[in-house]
């Protein structure tokens, strides 16, 4: 983790357009609720300082000028959006002080973003405004409604296609990072590509069909604007997507592609080119509101899945993922979960899910049933250090309050808003420990469509202080579920990269090499798993429909 001291720098054109009840005292626009040592200002500029024809990207009544904070303002572990594991972390607080802590929160106005003036500066912005706006509002977007205070700096482009490279190099696998815009009017990508080598610079341009230019943020970067779709357009079709791949009776139809390819034509289909040219392994998503529920692993080109061209990951934005790189292969497991429960469904293939977790090559320790506590949790992790936690459980996350959604231990519910003072308890945010690598929760469940739920999905990684999270966006079926996990942990303890092995299982699912038959699980490398007389009657059938392997998606760190 980088400097606990740090804060996040929030003053650019965004902080012009938050609708809060701020302090009297407070100037217009050079305040910010995250305040720090020397934060960022927003300072109008006079018409008559512009030099003629550089009168900025963001011409209106009252442009605004970014001044840049001194780097000898900065405290240690500021100096560089991408020499730690993060660049914007959540403050992890003392336990003598989280109470406290939470309650201002809870009181305190949070401040809101003026949608239409927000979308109108970003159409407006050149792109390395546009990426700073659109960073700046997932900030304020998840630390809203996560009620936790953020610290650290806003990376511009150069930072985000300098890590991008780096974790290439540490990885051996190439992402590419796009944020999805969805406006009132119009729809827009902003894609941003490792930094290349001189060598193949030219060769990328040349392909690109772009002209020679001396700014190597045009060799990294790609902007796409669809006038005609419009937010409401887009949302329509990404509940005809959600609907049709998440009903069970339509298991055995194709009705969900339809709008599959619709969406891959939007999202997709204008920066393939460019994601073909750069040889990109995986794409990350930074989603707009109401589409961070978008299976996007199941987005279809009218031959194949976007699943069969790249591994697919979601993070809230660059900045809010720690993104130092672990491979995990060795990491210790704690696995705990419940197949018996008093107030849910049961969940009969659970016993098998943590057993096949706990043998063959990974190692670790797990609790079934009246040892899943939260007691007995905090005990395992205070311990032992472990890399990955998988919980095997009931887990939702709901409309409205973020205290509405929980993590469903044998004996009680932890809400998602206590769940960061057991991170803090349990010393997952500080620099002196190791960062816990994956958090997995394989029986999980969104409220769909719902941009609070939505925003607790997507910011579980942030909410619980680890590096990733693997969850479903909706209920998948026991066996399905139990299919996945035992396949992930197969493709996990061979390849170093998460999203990869991700992708792998997805694709073992779709390709029908994972099936259930004769009462067995069988799964790509031929070992079969004996299924609970509760499953065992369910017949034979494969898992190739994406409701059974699009849900799962990685959050956070994809690496």
């Amino acid at each position: 983790m980088t400097n606990l001291n740090s804060f996040l720098k929030i003053g650019l054109a965004l902080s012009l357009i938050l609708v809060a009840v701020a302090p009297s005292k407070a100037q217009s626009g050079n305040q910010s609720d995250i305040t720090g040592p020397n934060p960022v200002e927003i300072i109008p500029t006079d018409s008559n300082d512009a030099e003629p024809g550089k009168s900025s990207d963001t011409t209106g009544p009252n442009p605004v000028e970014v001044i840049p904070t001194d780097s000898n303002d900065a405290q240690s572990g500021n100096q560089s959006d991408t020499t730690g594991p993060n660049s914007v972390e959540a403050s992890p607080t003392q336990d003598s002080e989280t109470e406290n802590i939470e309650e201002v929160q809870t009181n305190k106005v949070a401040p809101k973003v003026n949608r239409p003036a927000y979308e109108s500066l970003l159409q407006k912005a050149n792109f390395k405004l546009a990426v700073q706006l659109q960073e700046e509002f997932q900030a304020e977007e998840f630390r809203n409604h996560l009620g936790i205070e953020l610290y650290g700096t806003l990376p511009a482009v150069e930072d985000v296609s300098e890590k991008l490279y780096e974790l290439w190099q540490q990885t051996g696998k190439k992402a590419a990072f796009i944020y999805v815009s969805s406006q009132s009017e119009q729809l827009e990508t902003f894609t941003i590509f490792p930094q290349t080598t001189d060598s193949n610079t030219e060769s990328l341009k040349a392909a690109a069909g772009k002209q020679s230019s001396s700014s190597s943020i045009e060799e990294v970067t790609l902007r796409e604007t669809l006038p005609d779709v419009s937010r409401q357009i887009l949302l329509d079709q990404v509940e005809k997507f959600r609907r049709e791949i998440t009903i069970p009776r339509k298991r055995k139809f194709t009705t969900y592609l339809k709008p599959a390819q619709q969406l891959y034509q939007w999202l997709i289909a204008p920066v393939e080119e460019q994601l073909q040219t750069n040889e990109i392994d995986i794409v990350v998503f930074s989603m707009d509101a109401g589409l961070r529920s978008l299976p996007v692993a199941a987005l279809h080109d009218g031959q194949q899945f976007l699943i069969e061209k790249y591994g697919v990951a979601v993070v809230p934005s660059f900045a809010l993922a720690d993104l130092g790189y672990t491979d995990v292969r060795q990491a210790p497991v704690l696995a705990m979960g419940a197949s018996k429960f008093t107030e849910l469904s049961p969940l009969p293939a659970v016993p098998i899910e943590l057993q096949n977790v706990s043998i063959g090559t990974w190692q670790g320790a797990s609790f079934l049933n009246e040892r899943f506590t939260l007691d007995n949790f905090k005990i395992q992790n205070k311990q032992q250090q472990f890399g990955i936690i998988h919980l095997a459980t009931h887990a939702e996350f709901r409309p409205g309050e973020l205290s509405n959604s929980f993590i469903q231990f044998f004996d009680e519910r932890l809400s998602v808003t206590k769940l960061r003072k057991i991170a803090n308890e349990l010393g997952w945010s500080t620099a002196t420990t190791s960062p816990i690598e994956l958090l997995i929760l394989s029986a999980c469940q969104t409220a769909l469509g719902d941009e609070q739920a939505e925003l607790g999905f997507a910011g579980l990684a942030v909410q619980s202080g680890v590096k990733s999270a693997l969850a479903s966006l909706w209920y998948v079926s026991d066996a399905g579920t139990l299919a996945l996990m035992s396949e992930f942990y197969q493709h996990l303890s061979q390849t170093p990269v998460k999203t990869v092995a991700l992708q792998q299982t997805q694709l073992a699912m779709l390709r029908g090499e994972v099936l259930v038959e004769n009462g067995k699980l069988k799964l790509s490398d031929g070992k079969t798993i004996s299924l609970p007389p509760e499953l065992a009657v369910q017949g034979n059938f494969n898992l190739s429909h994406p409701y059974f392997w699009s849900a799962f998606t990685m959050i956070g760190n994809w690496n």
